[in-house]
């Protein structure tokens, strides 16, 4: 592993790295994750990516079958100045 990858996921959170890991070196463009718990930003641990195409089911192949426990696969649309921006797909996982 190059020093730029090995310094990109050191910078994420540790329990939830080993899961952007595995979807971006399938070819899944993550913008957002978080390991969950006390000052985190999401209840449960969640990995966000760009779903324009149906990326949710190629990062929710993935996942299973590299053995994360995923909880959920949902597929979502943000409101920015009154628009909807989107689709972006979520995975949820197991704590």
């Amino acid at each position: 592993m190059d020093k730029k990858r090995r310094d990109w996921l050191s910078s994420l959170d540790p329990r939830i790295a080993h899961y952007v890991d595995v979807l971006d070196a399938a070819g899944i463009e993550t913008f957002e994750s978080c390991q969950s718990g006390g000052d985190h930003a999401f209840p449960e641990p969640t990995i966000r990516f760009y779903d324009d195409k149906g990326e949710g089911f190629h990062a929710l192949a993935i996942a299973i079958t590299h053995a994360l426990p995923v909880e959920d696969l949902r597929r979502y649309w943000q409101i920015v100045n009154g628009k909807p921006e989107g689709p972006r797909g979520e995975l949820t996982f197991r704590s």
